[in-house]
């Protein structure tokens, strides 16, 4: 992530210009700052990506340019703001490709700045039958979020291959219904790129939102979703209950402590914990060792978007899913992952997994006292051209204990390691939560730093 400790709030910015690579074309917009956000007016842009956030602007030869960047788009006010420049991606290029970028910023002063960088999309690493996605997404078609034009686009940039939507099931209700709704996902899907119909429903007096996921798509009339699921009527048992027994749906705690409502109800039966985006770490945490016995909180990532104004597109649940040739199948398989704890979340897209023998994320098994588990874990870190050396530092726990830790370096070449620790010997008849959090810094030959974390887990076993 590029810093912008000690950057002074600068004049305001009245428009920019953009090329890139070898283009003729030169593309203008007007600017404008919220928050320390700066972000482009113009919507049309084929395929959208961001400028020093993922993977960022390197900087060039003359470090005083990009300063002068920063003091032309910045306009932060504290440290920790981020800017954000949407910039279109040339058409039929491919994740990972490198474009020289040059951006010239008028200023309402009159002045007018040039600055060159280098820009590039990112390309995510996961070992085969890995696939990575966003599991908490809004959008204008069911509620609060942002046009489709907008965020498929820039899931497509990402490396995403789906996309739970997760409207609010009171717009919902009193907007386009749950056929309707679960229609203009399918219809918004390729082979590339699947939407899935979700939800999220807040409970009684406001005590958390739960999201919803393997939901069917289209409705009984027995049981419409919609009439069934409603907000802030019910406890966390009861939704709970009702995702799982009339819908064999999975249901998850979003941003447990906080950003937005925060959750109350500990241990109430949920399959999984959004550990980004959001301080979950200690809540998912908590839930795996405190309550082992009521839920198993598998880690899953959402962005929470709602607009770009307010949050971005990248957090990622990697789920372990097969490809599948059409949609219902590839639903039915990332809905199956996700009840069944085969995933890994991360702020940003990196990987990782933790195996304990033959045992995979998410499943609960008895094994005699004694026995002695290899763990085994896999870590993938994103190829950004513009960050190549990557040091990744893992930690192993048991129930809240750290037990093993380590780290390893990558640089240009293979981005996926399988790391083998120390055997576990299972010792105790309790049930105990195997987890892993894995932090990626990933750093350019200038010394900037672009950092990310992971997490995989529980994996529970027990002896006897």
């Amino acid at each position: 992530m590029v810093d912008f400790s000690g950057v002074e709030k600068t004049p305001s910015v009245n428009k920019a210009k953009i090329r890139i690579g070898d283009s003729k074309t030169e593309i203008s917009g007007n600017w404008k700052s919220v928050n320390g956000l700066e972000i482009s007016e113009k919507s049309e842009f084929d395929r959208i990506w961001d400028l020093m956030q993922r993977p960022g602007l390197k900087k060039g030869a003359e470090k005083e340019s990009v300063a002068t960047l920063r003091q032309a788009l910045a306009a932060v006010s504290d440290s920790s703001s981020v800017i954000v420049a949407d910039i279109p991606k040339p058409k039929g290029a491919e994740l990972g490709d490198v474009y020289e970028v040059s951006v010239e910023v008028s200023l309402d002063s009159g002045e007018t700045l040039t600055v060159a960088g280098t820009a590039a999309t990112m390309s995510l690493t996961a070992p085969s039958g890995w696939i990575a996605g966003d599991a908490h997404m809004h959008t204008d078609v069911g509620s609060d979020g942002w046009g489709m034009i907008y965020t498929v686009p820039k899931a497509r940039s990402l490396g995403h291959k789906y996309m739970y939507l997760t409207d609010h099931v009171d717009m919902l209700l009193s907007g386009i219904g749950w056929n309707l709704y679960s229609t203009v996902a399918q219809n918004w899907s390729d082979s590339d790129l699947s939407l899935f119909p979700g939800l999220e429903v807040t409970l009684a007096d406001g005590a958390g939102d739960c999201l919803g996921y393997g939901l069917p798509p289209t409705d009984d009339p027995d049981d419409p979703v919609l009439m069934t699921i409603v907000n802030r009527q019910d406890d966390a048992p009861t939704v709970i209950s009702k995702l799982h027994d009339i819908y064999g749906a999975a249901a998850a705690v979003a941003h447990p402590d906080g950003p937005g409502i925060k959750w109350i109800p500990k241990g109430t039966g949920y399959d999984a914990v959004q550990v980004v985006d959001g301080p979950g770490e200690s809540f998912w945490r908590a839930s795996m060792s405190v309550y082992p016995y009521t839920c198993r909180p598998a880690a899953i990532g959402g962005s929470d978007f709602h607009a770009p104004l307010i949050n971005s597109i990248g957090a990622v649940t990697w789920v372990n899913a097969v490809p599948a040739s059409n949609w219902l199948t590839r639903k039915s398989l990332v809905d199956y992952a996700i009840r069944e704890g085969r995933t890994c979340a991360s702020s940003e897209g990196s990987f990782a997994s933790l195996y304990l023998g033959t045992h995979a994320p998410g499943e609960d098994v008895s094994v005699p006292l004694g026995t002695t588990l290899t763990p085994k874990i896999t870590v993938g870190a994103m190829y950004l051209p513009t960050y190549p050396n990557v040091t990744v530092s893992w930690r192993l726990y048991g129930d809240s204990t750290q037990i093993r830790s380590g780290s390893l370096s990558f640089s240009e070449g293979s981005y996926l390691r399988t790391i083998s620790p120390a055997s576990v010997t299972i010792s105790s008849s309790s049930k105990d939560a195997y987890s892993i959090v894995v932090d990626f810094e990933y750093r350019d030959v200038y010394g900037h730093i672009f950092l990310d974390t992971a997490y995989c887990g529980p994996i529970y076993i027990r002896g006897y």
